[in-house]
């Protein structure tokens, strides 16, 4: 896990720390993990590779602006940057493509088999192949800041807005499916679906359950 501009590995069952990583930037959403490496974004506009059992740097990539969020998925990185771009890194750090976004990336994409989806903070919601970064739709209806990282689940994307609402649209088409004003800006942690239900949190301090 990662607080501020450090890394933690914590051996859960003995609370024993047994290393710290320092990015020398804030570090951006979670780390993410696959085959003993530990991969993270930090504000420091890198995205920096790990051994898992010591900490040990395998590799930095300097993607030139703030990093705002990091996915992994089949092998891939997907990195959403402050400087208009989504970048998708392979596991040794090398930049496979990267595709510009309009305006700051924010928040950490979401990764299907075959889209990633990154929000905007001109409001848009735009969709990608994986494969080369193809732009197979933009979703331009909030009228400001997407504000959390979008979540993918049975066909439908939901994400929330700094105009106060809540957004459901069809994953492969873009087409809105609907929406919900909540009457205050939507936090940054992504909604969570489950059982039916739509699950996020505005700032006024209120928790919505809502029914997909």
């Amino acid at each position: 896990f990662g607080i501020e501009d450090l890394v933690y590995r914590y051996e859960s069952l003995r609370n024993v720390q047994e290393w710290t990583f320092d990015t020398f930037g804030r570090i951006s959403g979670a780390p993410v993990f696959a085959d003993g490496t530990v991969y993270v974004a930090s504000r420091d506009g890198s995205v920096y590779a790990m051994d898992a059992s010591n900490g040990s740097e395998e590799w930095e990539t300097d993607l030139g602006d703030r990093v705002n969020g990091l996915s992994l998925r089949n092998g891939r990185l997907y990195a959403a940057t402050e400087g208009n771009r989504l970048v998708q890194l392979n596991t040794q750090g090398n930049e496979v493509w990267s595709v510009s976004t309009g305006a700051g990336a924010t928040g950490t994409p979401a990764v299907t088999e075959d889209l990633v989806y990154v929000g905007t903070r001109d409001g848009e919601l735009i969709a990608f192949t994986v494969g080369d970064g193809f732009e197979e739709w933009r979703y331009t209806e909030p009228t400001n800041e997407v504000s959390s990282p979008a979540v993918v689940a049975d066909g439908t994307v939901y994400f929330g807005s700094n105009d106060s609402n809540v957004y459901a649209v069809d994953a492969q088409s873009g087409g809105p499916e609907w929406s919900f004003g909540t009457g205050n800006n939507i936090v940054n942690p992504a909604p969570v679906v489950s059982g039916g239900m739509v699950f996020i949190g505005s700032r006024d301090g209120t928790f919505y359950a809502l029914s997909d």
